[in-house]
């Protein structure tokens, strides 16, 4: 399960950036709203979503074996 980080955690920059961008997302009006506030173009968001989409995937995937190992 996803916990947003917290002041003082120990987290990656990665995982920093993943959460801004799911903070961002949920406030603005479009992809290419959050584009802007965030600074990039709206193809680099696109892909940086899509690469954290296949990576929660992944993690899910891992806990599911887990559970199933046990």
């Amino acid at each position: 399960v996803h916990r947003r980080p917290r002041v003082g955690d120990d987290v990656t920059l990665r995982a920093l950036a993943r959460d801004h961008i799911a903070r961002v997302m949920t406030r603005a009006r479009s992809v290419r709203d959050a584009a802007a506030i965030l600074g990039v173009d709206d193809a680099t968001l696109w892909r940086r979503r899509k690469q954290y989409e296949r990576e929660r995937e992944r993690e899910r995937e891992r806990e599911s074996g887990r559970k199933r190992d046990r």
